[in-house]
């Protein structure tokens, strides 16, 4: 991690920022975050087990306002920080228990700290946690806060106290840094809209699948940090605008900066990106896209103007070493469901075979920061 400076400075006394929860329907968060000084969020996870490494998160679990596992909380972290590319605020997170009277899970000892330390790892300037003193009455009655009902500091007041401590040590070191990344991944909210209003994978059911698009993303960032790897979320729109209100990077400056970049169910775009992402691939940066619908106007038909690599399926990854398909039919039926038990183990065979060969030399990162 190196240093990076944000939009604002220590210095300042006021800013503008509004606190985002990111799974929200109607949120695009590059967009929203235009016109703030700094991205803030609210990143909520499941403590206890839901910390526990190996993962044993199971694969068809959809992350919703709250996530569960390790690399969903990183993911998370690093999509609040693709909103601006820098760094961000934490406005919102456990502090207590968070959920109903029946489900009440407050963290381990040490788990608030790693959570923080992860947090900040990948480019967090605050944590603030919510609340400070638990309410007695209303809908958040047992939302846990810093102090319990009572009122009296206890074991949450405690660990987070220590925290404090150590920010205080850690002081300007830490404050705004930039997360390394060996791989970018592109997120496209128009993508993500228009599989939820018609999406290409089904439930077990039968039905619409809502979540297509991150059942589809979602395992390959998976693969990649149970792999070691860290992974930097890009907005298609930070790549190429094709409304001109935003700067984007040349060919040159992409594969600099992303030299492995995969574009998952990256369905819907314009020709002016898909041009530039053709350019990136013909400077050398292998890429991955998915396939998009053909001859629809401003979407992506699927090319291989230079070196890539083409995953062939709506849910996980596959390759000439990887050639099965975690996609599966409903009997008597032709549409595709996503068997997430699949695709998070192909992917891990994905980025092992990156590791061996692809990308950057070196030694292997750690796999997380929370063990």
């Amino acid at each position: 991690m190196h240093n990076s400076h944000g939009s604002i400075s220590p210095d300042d006394e006021q800013f503008v920022t509004t606190c985002i929860s990111y799974t929200r329907a109607a949120v695009e968060d590059d967009e929203l975050t235009d016109s703030l000084d700094i991205a803030s969020g609210n990143p909520y996870y499941d403590m206890q087990d839901g910390l526990a490494l190996p993962d044993p998160t199971p694969d068809s679990h959809e992350q919703k306002w709250k996530t569960t596992g390790v690399w969903a909380l990183y993911q998370t972290a690093d999509w609040m920080f693709s909103s601006r590319q820098a760094p961000f605020l934490v406005t919102e997170t456990n502090a207590g228990s968070i959920g109903f009277p029946w489900d009440n899970r407050p963290a381990f000892d040490g788990q608030w700290r790693q959570a923080a330390w992860a947090l900040v790892g990948r480019g967090a300037r605050m944590i603030e946690y919510w609340h400070w003193h638990t309410p007695h009455f209303g809908a958040e009655t047992y939302w846990g806060g810093i102090l319990p009902h009572s009122g009296q500091p206890g074991r949450v007041y405690a660990e987070l106290a220590r925290l404090g401590e150590e920010f205080d040590t850690a002081g300007a070191l830490v404050a705004g840094i930039e997360p390394d990344a060996d791989i970018a991944m592109v997120y496209s909210t128009p993508s993500k809209w228009l599989m939820q209003k018609y999406p290409p994978l089904a439930t077990p059911d039968g039905g619409p699948d809502p979540a297509a698009y991150h059942c589809i993303f979602d395992p390959f960032y998976r693969g990649a940090f149970e792999a070691g790897r860290q992974v930097r979320i890009v907005h298609a729109r930070q790549l190429h605008d094709p409304s001109g209100q935003r700067d984007g990077m040349t060919p040159e400056q992409a594969v600099n900066r992303h030299p492995v970049l995969i574009a998952p169910a990256l369905y819907l775009v314009d020709d002016a990106t898909r041009m530039a992402a053709g350019s990136c691939s013909r400077t050398s940066a292998p890429a991955a896209s998915r396939r998009s619908p053909r001859g629809r106007r401003q979407t992506w038909p699927r090319r291989s103007p230079g070196p890539s690599w083409t995953p062939r399926t709506n849910c996980g990854a596959s390759s000439a070493s990887t050639p099965t398909e975690p996609l599966r039919a409903r009997r008597g039926s032709s549409a595709p469901t996503c068997d997430r038990r699949a695709a998070p183990l192909q992917h891990l065979r994905l980025f092992q075979s990156l590791n061996e060969g692809s990308l950057p030399t070196g030694s292997r990162l750690p796999l997380s920061a929370i063990s």
